[in-house]
């Protein structure tokens, strides 16, 4: 069992994801992006998620 990794906005920015809120939101909405976890307040994605997502983005170029 791996231990599930949350980020927030602030890392998706050291991770190269330099996008709006509104434009994840559009994205999420179409399924062209990790859905989001919302703890209280605070938004997170799943690590493992986004690091698929951004691997995808690689080899579709």
């Amino acid at each position: 069992m791996t231990n599930t990794i949350l980020i927030d906005h602030a890392e998706l920015r050291k991770r190269g994801v330099k996008l709006h809120n509104s434009t994840l939101l559009r994205l999420e909405a179409k399924g062209l992006w990790p859905k989001r976890v919302k703890i209280g307040a605070k938004t997170h994605w799943l690590a493992e998620e986004v690091d698929e997502f951004i691997k995808r983005l690689k080899v579709e170029r």
